[in-house]
């Protein structure tokens, strides 16, 4: 193991939340592959992993609410840092296929729509969801009596651990493609800033719940504006059990000067219910 000990994070070897581990703790970092993302929390929870990396936003489809969900399942986990990692889609293949054999395309189905463009240069081929891309990999390497015909869309790394190759690099049709992942740690850990050490948490996440009345969110959010508190992300998400009731997850930069974060977390304390305050941590740069 490790000095870090284990991370988790949900796919197989060469995914993307696997790129994003790497970039975060280095090649070295040991990892621990799962199935799912309740799987990662569950791990971290359990002790099996030190920390774990999870996608809660992408760029262009927006946020990942199932892990947004987790933070209230997990309440002893925490954000403990973040990672901004540029998504690039291949299009991977056994060797000797080409654009002119393939008939199937396997793939996460937000890779299929964020490379949507250049699919559709090619109706005749049949795209197949799958869980996650660099599953979509394995499945096809496996298959050899389809070689031919069968592709995937990855990442780079995903072909090579496979022994595929890409036929295609860069087939997103937007070059501004990035998910935002978070790592996430146990409670008691999680304020302990992530690698690069030494560094002072610049941002925090909370979440909470508002009485149903005029003025109750704007009376929380004067509480970060009368503080020159720059709110980076807020996202709505339903109860569950209370129809038409709302949770409301924000982001926003922790202030240099000293006192004024710990007096607006405070302050919002006041202001709503079920109040959870999820981590603070270094901003990806």
């Amino acid at each position: 193991m490790s000095k870090r000990g284990k991370i988790a994070f949900c796919g197989e070897p060469g995914a993307f939340a696997e790129l994003a581990l790497f970039q975060a703790f280095g090649e070295g970092a040991e990892t621990l592959p799962v199935s799912s993302f309740a799987q990662v929390f569950d791990k971290v929870y359990e002790g099996a992993a030190l920390f774990g990396v999870a996608p809660v936003e992408n760029s262009l489809s927006g946020s990942v609410h199932e892990n947004y969900d987790l933070f209230l399942r997990y309440p002893d986990i925490a954000i403990a840092g973040e990672i901004k990692l540029r998504i690039v889609h291949c299009l991977i293949v056994h060797p000797g296929a080409g654009l002119d054999t393939i008939e199937i395309i396997r793939s996460h189905p937000q890779a299929l729509i964020q490379c949507k463009t250049f699919l559709d240069q090619y109706p005749h081929w049949r795209l197949e969801s799958w869980n996650n891309t660099a599953a979509a990999v394995v499945s096809i390497s496996r298959e050899k009596e389809k070689a031919l015909k069968i592709a995937a869309i990855a990442s780079a790394p995903a072909a090579r651990l496979n022994g595929l190759e890409v036929l295609k690099e860069g087939i997103e049709t937007n070059t501004a493609n990035y998910t935002r992942f978070v790592i996430i740690a146990r409670r008691e850990g999680a304020r302990v800033p992530c690698p690069p050490p030494g560094e002072v948490p610049d941002k925090a996440s909370v979440v909470f719940s508002i009485a149903d009345e005029p003025g109750s969110l704007y009376s929380c959010l004067k509480i970060l504006k009368d503080r020159h508190i720059n709110l980076s992300k807020i996202e709505s998400r339903p109860i569950q059990g209370q129809p038409w009731h709302y949770l409301f997850y924000l982001d926003f930069t922790i202030p240099q000067e000293e006192g004024i974060f710990e007096s607006a977390i405070e302050s919002l304390k006041t202001k709503t219910g079920n109040f959870h305050f999820l981590g603070s941590y270094r901003a990806a740069r």
